[in-house]
């Protein structure tokens, strides 16, 4: 052992020689045998330690600080194998190899552990320390403070080692502390070696089991330094030989990389504090010291000396990048092993000591089991980190340093010392702002400490405030610590912090949004193979990898930038969601702030936030709810969708299938149509921004999932407009490049074709074509599409000819669609002509015209459709198709759809020219020919002829309108609505064909409206075409019809059957044609083009020149031959059940009918035999037959009765079944277009004198103004079409969903949904098609302003207002005549006006408020002179101008519902209704404005409405109505609540202003007082309660109960105010805020007596009102007023006890009201109890607490409870012992020695029962 320890120790130290021998005759060996031994190797041991210090004290406990040789290397044979076997395995505990002498630490014995080294060091203190030897230990503490001080061996006095220049002999200026740094190690004999030397290893090994259980190759944990090496070695030693004298034995060198020295020294009490101190002292050495270049030509020469073994270095291993393997030759290690040891050591790196050492000594420090002075430690630390941040370090050394020592506090601090978590709070505060870049650890090391929620609040508002300003990359740290850590009550303002940040490339730098543009178009860009970047949405190539460009990120600075910031969002994101799953208090404030923000504030950050949240399956149908209610508010536009999701798929690829996908799913099925759009786009922005074929084929699944699963309407519909959104945006190839692969999804949707309708056939049509198939789709290494309309799509071809060619007509409409839905794609590929004259020439002669190939495919695929359409008509030859005789005629009404589908096609614009042509060509001839008739100029013929209808050409057709048609299935007809008199050239054949005994030509009716419609079309110059003056001749063609007295009540009864169709069917279709020729026209009457380019245009045949006058006056005309002839059809409808509209199904008469006939019908026998049983004598019947007669008689009377109440239902049951058939036909007719209320701004329709040109000329003299008509028929219509108009271009939110699931699919719905127009990547967004229908609203609006449609509406709203307000006997007749019609027409007025006031799209946006505003200023002015300009764009929004427009659209509708006299309260309440209306836009228009005005009171001119409108509603409730008024809810119930909400005077800021003003001028106090003593307190003293009370005749009884529960429910809402305002927030005011309360509840009181103290009034509604307002005053006054007297009770202690004994009267009319519900069993007041119980039992509470904090006990007392009656009366007998419980008492409160209070107060003491239900 002595020999092993010379050996391991350097030089003759004769400490270190004593020290051994010292330990060799230590007390506690086991060889001292007797006590006199011991104690003299006691006092020698003392003599010899008493210069010891950590050297000598190591060296006693088995540790060596100096390094020990390696046993030599023995030389080769000569054959070059080695002379023995021994084997020397250096052995990590976790198994690579490597011969680094420098990697080791120190060395220890091999029967010491790091365990038992530490126990023996731990006692040899000790006794030092107590013997006197070393007192306190200082000696050794100094020795271990200069040897980590100087950091080399020269620290060891009289050590072994020789130092120059502060470096040791074996070239390492730190190699001492280096290897006290790193893992100790022993040598030890290996298992299963020969030899004695293994004896004992594996029980002394138990700290490092399984180091060396192997002696092969173990790999070292966390790079460390323990290898192998199997190189031969001739061991010295005689312990090292085997018994037999063969083979040495195998050793290992073991390290444990668990514990270095000063891991072990550490653990000892008494070193602790002093080492750490040193160790953290050394820490900015490293941070500053330079290289010294003498030391560096040392280390030269050391290495110059060094011989690199070549076996060595093939056989070895590097760790960690430390340099290459030397060794001394094997001469050299024979004769000088510590040398060579020296030269190992030498070989360590500078300047990578530097950086790791520091590293080490911190690595130490952190997670110490035990630290013995915490406080020191602490300083020490900051003071270090202090240092190192100051400027004087160097940054390149101090930064690693510094974030290691930032990381290990949290470590050293003892959390329960909150000085030292406030002074690392505070240091770490001072360092952050020195340095910005150390946020991030900062926040770290403070998320690890156990802070207060003061500390913890001021963290998280720093790290707040450093949110805006951070670097990219720590905004994902940040926001995790911000998630993880900020307290509940600043949840609110992380969020809003968080919504903030500026998130991927929207609204920030340009040239950044640029580049996270270009990186987002190359990441989803196509590779060479046709497979898809994962730019988009995956997560591969995240950092280090290729950048979106496809290049190296290390090779474009800008897109390396791009994506860096992605990853960072990525991170940033991922932890938001993380922590979203955890903290519901996080969740829930991101979720209340969005929903409180203005529509027009959000941004993309909260689309973000949002799908954050719904990551946690709990938050998912929070915020799908959200983003319904925000789409339905317009706050979440498709818009904003784009910029959240564009260009920022890396960022977001992990919310795709957790979030995004299911959200989108969620809000596709909703019932809202904004919440449809907002699915449909963020569908089609996921497809384009996440280019994954994984993540594109999920969202093409889902999107047919919802087609083909069988839901909704609206579902399919919003579904198949992603798709079409898809491929229309883009050009063909783009469109076939992202869907082609998913083609099969689409083309299984051809199996589910009978379950589309007609809008959801087009789009799939479109789509499959598009997209392309079939041709190719096995040639996938182009992944570019073919072309479509080239053949191809077999499987879809084959569907259309399939259904092409089925009989039934729905059938056969899916292949029209379907073959349309062909031309117009495949017309994106014909050729266009290249010269101008070409084109013209292809116009006027495309005969001559060369098609080509596509345009000859497309023209023979329609000619198929055609020919499949007119198969079986007798009438096919008017279109070029021979028919077969004998089959069915039911081809005319697929006919009808062919042309309604070409009219789709050729508005879309989409059609190419030859396909045009040939649509005029082939239809043009069959409207002449079918359906038209020639007259005879009349200047032509005699006057003869004249009178005897000689002007018809067509003999057949003459003879009906003469009488003397031999057709029997025709009544007679006349030449109807003549418009254009002597100049019309034809006329339409309506009675003709509908009375022919040809089921073909009866049939081709139906095919009229469509071929005007499609002839119309090809002819409009909005579509392409060259004007309507080709068919302008059919507008005041007279219609053939039958003959009026034919179809009234009197000559239609007396029609057969045959004839009564024939005229029903001549009606119907005469009403669809004149409303087809308003359609078509309308516009161009509304907006004509001019008139010499009209002319011009005219070809010089027969058409008649028709001015822009004449058309709108011959448009008037036919909107009014409309009216009539509608009122004929509904007459006619309702007679002839045997009429049925196209496309619907017989209505069946109802059995029940069919039952009541008969009985009414049923012969009258028993009758007969009464009247002959009463003519014979009484004489001649015996007593039984009198009896008989009797009852004969009677059963007769019976059966009268019966047949008389049979008769009356049966009358109202065909009334009822009338009325269905009438409906139902008109509701079949062609729709009137929306541009019909065009014809409102014609002159013609103007309330003033044709001539003028103003509405100024409304200041006529009012006498002429009381004299003009308005209202009639005309008018009626006009107006109701334009409130249909505005409710469907801005329906009401709630009832959207409603009317869009019950429309049926109305062929003008398809029109305005057209999915074959054409589409620009600029007008391809989804928020114009996806269930967002405002960008056509503003279409439709410019239509309505430049018609001056809104100037009609002021004109007719000034001429109604001076008409009612001129008096009565200025009246004319005319006029009272006409009222009926006046008030038709003024209440649609006001339906109009509510549809435009109440459109939240029009305040929602600047865009809207400017319409709203051109819009009140021609309701306002009504100038016509003023122009308007739609195309605008730099019109300005003034908020003056439409405040001013306000107040005059306001006062002109209060000037029409209060001038004159009027007992009608229905008309009246439109007007109020008009004017509640128009505060509420106010309000909106002024929120949506204040934002960026800041403005926090109401305007003045709101306030001013607010006033007129309460003053308003105040007086009617004075007015008298007629007799026949219903008082509801909706006519009293409104006033008096408008009259009180609006009445609110606000209470000023400013306390001292505040305490100037009287109490019942505050709030709505005083029309409260007037409500409650005026109006409801007068009713008891009527008659019994009845009424009118005399100053308002509203209040009866009939009325009592709308207004009792309106006026109790303000009561609660005035209590919150008062206590939420300033009055409540002063003391100087609190005197007046008590003072205020108890007027409440005085009032409160009365209203509670009028129910007490009249049985009248206490019926069953009433008290539930009374308890429900009783409850919710009682539970605001627990919550806000008990709080506030609380604080001023010492100041107003008679006032608060006042209002505590008004309260306590409140609640016991409340227990009254409760028992009487009980008793009487009412199952709502029952349901209302419980609630009522709890709020009375808190009050209890809260009043007892009060009375006790303020010393007040015995102002209170309590009693047994009393079951009483509503009248306060007590009740005899318990009602039902069983069923109640026991009895609790309410306190009730008075005054301590209020001698002046009666008995009756006393025993009337608020109790209440308590029941167990």
């Amino acid at each position: 052992e002595t020999s092993r320890k010379k050996r391991r120790v350097s030089g003759d130290d004769p400490r270190a020689d004593a020290a051994k021998s010292n330990r060799n005759h230590h007390p506690t060996d086991a060889s001292s045998s007797t006590a006199a031994g011991a104690a003299a190797a006691a006092a020698a041991a003392a003599i010899q330690q008493k210069d010891w210090g950590i050297a000598e004290v190591l060296a006693e406990c088995g540790a060596t600080l100096s390094p020990v040789p390696l046993p030599p290397r023995p030389p080769p044979d000569v054959d070059g194998s080695s002379a023995t076997t021994t084997t020397i395995t250096i052995s990590g505990s976790s198994g690579s190899t490597c011969t680094r002498r420098q990697l080791l630490g120190c060395h220890l014995d091999s029967t010491v552990t790091p365990g038992t080294l530490r126990a023996s060091v731990h006692a040899l203190l000790r006794e030092m320390d107590r013997n006197g030897i070393d007192r306190g230990n200082r000696r050794v503490l100094e020795s271990l403070e200069d040897i980590v001080a100087s950091g080399c061996a020269s620290a060891i006095s009289g050590g072994g080692t020789s130092t120059t220049g502060g470096r040791t002999s074996s070239g390492s200026k730190h190699g001492l502390l280096k290897r006290m740094l790193l893992p100790t190690y022993r040598i030890v004999p290996v298992p299963g070696a020969t030899g004695g030397s293994t004896r004992g290893v594996a029980a002394t090994d138990k700290e490092n089991v399984g180091n060396a259980a192997t002696a092969g190759c173990l790999t070292p944990r966390s790079g460390d330094a323990a290898a192998a090496v199997k190189n031969g070695a001739e061991d010295s030693a005689a312990d090292k030989t085997s018994p037999s004298g063969g083979a040495a034995a195998k050793v290992a060198v073991q390290t444990f990389d668990s514990s270095s020295l000063v891991r072990t020294l550490l653990r000892v009490d008494a070193l602790q504090s002093t080492l750490l101190t040193a160790l953290l002292q050394k820490l900015p050495e490293f941070a500053s010291e330079d290289d010294d270049d003498d030391e560096e030509e040392e280390d030269q020469d050391i290495m110059d000396a060094e011989v690199v073994d070549p076996e060595e270095t093939q056989d070895t291993s590097l760790v960690g990048g430390m340099g290459g393997a030397a060794a001394a030759s094997p001469g050299a290690r024979d004769n000088d092993e510590p040398a060579t040891a020296a030269a190992e050591e030498d070989d360590d790196d500078e300047e990578a000591a530097k950086i790791e050492i520091p590293r080490l000594i911190l690595s130490q420090i952190r997670w110490l089991d035990h630290v013995v002075d915490s406080a020191t430690l602490t300083e020490a630390s900051l003071e270090v980190l202090s240092l190192l941040t100051s400027s004087g370090s160097a940054p390149d050394l101090s930064r690693p340093i510094v974030l290691d020592l930032i990381a290990t506090l949290p470590d050293v601090v003892d959390e329960t010392k909150t000085e030292q978590i406030d002074r690392i709070v505070e240091t770490l505060t001072d360092v952050r702002t020195e340095d910005d870049t150390l946020l991030i650890p900062c926040l770290d090391a403070l998320s690890s400490l156990r802070l207060t929620s003061e500390q913890l609040r001021g963290v998280t508002g720093d790290a707040l405030r450093s949110l805006q300003s951070a670097e990219v990359w720590c905004l994902p740290a940040l926001c995790k610590f911000l998630v993880q850590n900020a307290p509940p009550d600043m949840c609110e303002d992380v969020v809003a912090a968080l919504r903030e940040v500026r998130l991927g490339g929207v609204d920030g730098d340009a040239e950044e949004d640029e580049l996270m543009r270009d990186a987002a178009a190359a990441a989803s860009a196509v590779n060479a193979d046709g497979r898809p970047d994962s730019g988009g949405g995956g997560r591969r190539r995240r950092r280090g990898g290729s950048n979106g460009n496809g290049t190296n990120s290390d090779g474009s600075s800008g897109n390396n930038r791009v994506v860096q910031r992605s990853d960072a969002e990525y991170l940033m994101l991922e932890s938001f969601a993380q922590g979203m799953q955890y903290r519901p208090d996080l969740s829930t404030a991101l979720i209340t702030a969005t929903k409180k923000t203005s529509p027009s504030d959000h941004g993309a950050t909260d689309i973000w936030l949002l799908l954050c949240c719904a990551v946690a399956p709990h938050n998912k149908s929070r915020v799908k709810s959200i983003f319904r209610s925000k789409a339905t508010s317009g706050g979440f536009t498709p818009n904003l969708l784009a910029d959240a999701i564009r260009g920022n798929g890396r960022a977001l690829s992990h919310l795709f299938s957790t979030s995004a996908l299911d959200l989108a799913d969620g809000l596709v099925r909703s019932p809202e149509a904004e919440a449809r759009g907002l699915g449909g786009a963020l569908y089609a922005e996921m497809f384009r921004e996440f280019s994954d074929p994984m993540q594109r084929q999920e969202t093409v699944g889902s999107l047919v999932t919802h087609i083909a699963s069988g839901g909704t309407s609206d579902e399919i519909d919003a579904a198949m407009k992603v798709f079409s959104t898809l491929t229309g945006a883009e050009s063909d190839s783009e469109a076939a490049s992202s869907l082609r692969p998913f083609r099969p999804y689409l083309s299984s949707l051809l199996d589910h074709v009978r379950g589309l309708t007609p809008s959801q056939l087009r789009r799939l049509f479109m789509v499959l074509f598009t997209v392309g198939g079939n041709d190719d789709d096995g040639d996938d290494d182009i992944g570019l599409p073919r072309k479509v309309g080239m053949g191809g799509c077999d499987d879809v071809q084959i569907v259309i000819r399939k259904y092409l060619s089925l009989a039934q007509v729905p059938m056969k409409r899916i292949g029209i669609i379907g073959a349309v839905a062909y031309a117009v794609t495949s017309s994106a590929n014909v050729p266009d002509p290249e010269n101008p004259e070409e084109i013209q020439r292809h116009v006027e002669d495309a005969r001559e015209f060369p098609l080509s190939a596509v345009a000859a495919d497309i023209i023979n695929v329609l000619d198929q459709a055609r020919t499949c359409c007119t198969s079986g008509t007798q009438n096919a030859d008017w279109f070029g198709v021979s028919s077969a005789k004998g089959e069915e005629a039911c081809g005319d009404t697929a006919l009808a759809h062919l042309f309604d589908e070409l009219c789709l096609a050729v508005r879309g614009g989409r059609l190419a020219a030859p396909v045009k042509n040939w649509i005029l060509e082939n239809f043009s001839e069959a409207l002449e020919d079918l359906f038209l008739g020639d007259m005879t100029d009349p200047s032509e013929s005699e006057p003869s002829e004249r009178e005897t209808q000689a002007i018809i050409d067509d003999p057949a057709d003459r003879a009906i309108v003469t009488g003397t048609s031999g057709n029997p299935r025709a009544p007679r007809g006349a030449m109807r609505y003549n418009i254009d008199g002597d100049d019309a050239l034809v006329y339409v054949k309506f009675l003709p064909l509908a009375a022919s005994n040809d089921p073909t030509k009866r049939n081709s009716l139906a095919q009229l409206g469509p071929l005007l419609r499609l002839l119309a079309t090809c002819h409009d110059v909005r579509y392409g075409g060259d004007g309507l003056t080709e068919i302008d001749a059919v507008v005041g063609c007279p219609l053939l019809l039958p003959a009026a007295e034919n179809v009234n009540c009197e000559g239609f009864g007396e029609l057969d059957g045959d004839q009564q169709l024939a005229a029903t069917m001549s009606s119907f279709y005469a009403a669809s044609w004149c409303r087809e020729l308003v359609n078509t026209f309308i516009y161009c009457a509304a907006f004509p083009p001019d008139i010499d380019a009209m002319q011009g245009s005219l070809p010089g045949e027969s058409q008649i020149l028709t001015t822009p006058d004449e058309i709108r006056r011959k448009l008037i005309e036919k909107l009014e031959a409309l009216i009539e002839i509608q009122e004929d059809l509904r007459f006619c409808t309702s007679k002839a059940p045997q009429f049925t509209p196209p496309g619907l199904a017989p209505l069946v008469l109802p059995k029940q009918i069919l039952d009541l006939e008969r009985i009414v019908d049923g012969e009258s026998s028993d009758d007969d035999e009464e009247d002959d049983f009463s003519s014979e004598s009484n004489a001649k019947l015996s007593k039984e037959e009198k009896k008989a007669v009797f009852e004969q008689k009677n059963a007769a009377k019976k059966r009268a009765a019966m047949r008389a109440k049979s008769k009356s239902k049966l009358m109202k049951l065909r009334a009822k079944y009338e009325d269905s058939l009438a409906e139902r036909s008109l509701g079949a007719l062609r729709p009137l277009s929306s541009l019909v209320c065009l014809a409102l701004g014609f002159p013609e329709c103007s309330v003033i004198s044709q001539g003028s040109n103003s509405s100024q000329n409304l200041s006529m003299c009012a006498d002429a103004i009381r004299k003009l008509k308005v209202g009639g028929p005309l008018m009626t219509l006009l107006f109701a079409e334009l409130h249909k108009s505005l409710d469907s271009l801005f329906p009401k939110k709630k009832l959207s969903w409603l009317k869009s699931n019950a429309s049926s699919d109305t062929r003008d719905e398809e029109l305005m949904d057209n999915p074959y127009l054409f589409l620009s990547s600029s007008t391809s967004d989804i928020s114009s098609r996806a269930g967002d229908g405002h960008s056509s609203g503003y279409n439709t609006l410019d239509d309505f302003l430049s018609g001056h449609v809104f100037i009609s509406i002021y004109e007719h709203m000034a001429t109604i207002a001076e008409i009612r307000g001129g008096g009565g006997d200025d009246l004319n007749d005319d006029v009272e005549k006409d009222g009926k019609d006046l008030k038709e027409c003024t209440s649609l007025i006001f339906a109009c006006m509510r549809s435009i006031l109440d459109a939240q799209t029009l305040t929602a946006s600047t865009r809207g408020r400017k319409y709203l505003e051109q819009i009140l200023k021609q309701l306002s002015a009504g100038d016509r002179s003023a122009s308007y300009d739609a195309t605008n764009p730099k019109q300005l929004f003034s908020l003056s101008g439409i405040q001013k427009s306000f107040v005059h659209v306001f006062d002109t509708i209060e000037e029409i519902i209060m001038g004159g006299e009027s007992d009608d309260l229905a008309f009246v309440m439109d007007g109020v209704e008009c004017l509640e209306a128009t505060l509420r836009c106010a309000l909106r228009v002024d929120v949506a404005t204040r934002y960026t005005t800041k403005g926090e009171e109401e305007p003045q001119g709101i306030q001013d409405l607010r006033k007129k409108l309460s003053n308003i509603c105040h007086g009617l409730l004075k007015c008298k109505w007629s007799d026949d008024t219903k008082y509801n809810k909706n006519t009293v119930g409104k006033l008096i609540t408008l009259y009180i909400e609006n009445s609110c005077i606000d209470i000023p800021s400013d306390s001292d202003e505040a305490a100037t003003i009287d109490v019942p001028s505050l709030g709505r106090l005083e029309a409260l007082t007037v409500s409650v003593n005026d109006i409801l307190g007068e009713l008891p003293n009527t008659t019994d309660c009845k009424g009118p009370v005399g100053s308002y005749p509203t209040c009866i009884s009939q009325s009592f109960g709308s207004l009792f529960a309106a006026v109790l429910n303000f009561l609660p809402e005035e209590l919150a105010f008062v206590y939420d305002s300033s009055l409540a927030k002063s003391n100087m005011t609190a005197e007046k805020t008590l003072d205020y309360t108890l007027r409440l509840l005085e009032l409160l009181n009365t209203l509670f007596t009028l129910t007490k103290e009249n049985p009248e009034l206490a019926k069953r509604p009433f008290l539930l009102s009374q308890l429900r307002a009783g409850t919710t005053f009682l539970n605001i006054f627990n919550a806000k007023a008990v709080k506030y007297f609380e604080t001023h009770f010492t100041d107003n202690e008679s006032s608060v006890v006042e209002i505590i004994r008004l309260v306590q009267t409140m609640t016991r009319q409340m227990s009254n009201v409760i028992t009487h519900g009980k008793r009487e069993k009412d199952a709502n007041l029952i349901r209302e109890t419980p609630r009522a119980k709890r709020v009375l039992e808190t009050f209890l509470h809260k009043i007892k607490v009060l009375m006790s904090k303020n010393h007040c006990v015995t102002a209170m007392w309590g009693g047994n409870l009393k079951e009483k009656r509503i009248d306060g009366t007590v009740v005899e007998e318990i009602y039902s012992s069983d069923e109640d419980g026991d009895d609790e008492g309410e306190e009730g409160e008075q005054e301590s020695g209020d001698d002046e209070e009666d008995d009756e107060d006393s025993d009337s003491e608020n109790e209440y029962e308590s029941d167990e239900d």
